[in-house]
């Protein structure tokens, strides 16, 4: 499991403006790394927050599935490392955004927060997906 997201507050900025890059990046590596994984039993009741019927972690309760639309439209540097603007959103069945956010990632976090569990769930299914990727 991963270890708890530390909270931040504005502030507690450890820099005084945006011109301070490292400063910038030991803060957002603190409170913006990847979030803690979520026990199975908080799964369904986070779902259901936002109207997504999940019987549990891996099993929806209804036909008509939610859908994840994820983009990455924009990249810089940012404290020597390549960050990453990672645009989501949340869709109803019908494809109507529910919610939407963005999040600064770097490679690092995309490989452990996305990539490797989604290979991980996919198993021997993921070359049939990702081969040619």
């Amino acid at each position: 499991a991963r270890t708890p997201r530390r909270r931040c507050a504005a502030r507690s900025l450890p820099f005084a403006d945006l011109s301070d890059w490292p400063g910038t990046a030991s803060f957002l590596e603190r409170c913006h790394g990847i979030p803690r994984e979520l026990d199975a039993a908080e799964v369904a009741p986070l779902l259901a927050t936002w109207g997504f019927p999940a019987a549990d972690g891996a099993t929806w309760k209804a036909e008509e599935l939610p859908g994840l639309r994820a983009s990455i439209p924009a990249h810089g540097e940012l404290g020597g490392q390549r960050h990453y603007a990672v645009a989501c959103e949340l869709l109803d069945p019908e494809g109507d955004r529910i919610f939407s956010w963005v999040g600064m990632r770097t490679l690092a976090h995309l490989r452990a927060g996305l990539h490797d569990p989604v290979k991980a769930a996919l198993g021997a299914d993921y070359a049939a997906h990702f081969g040619d990727t």
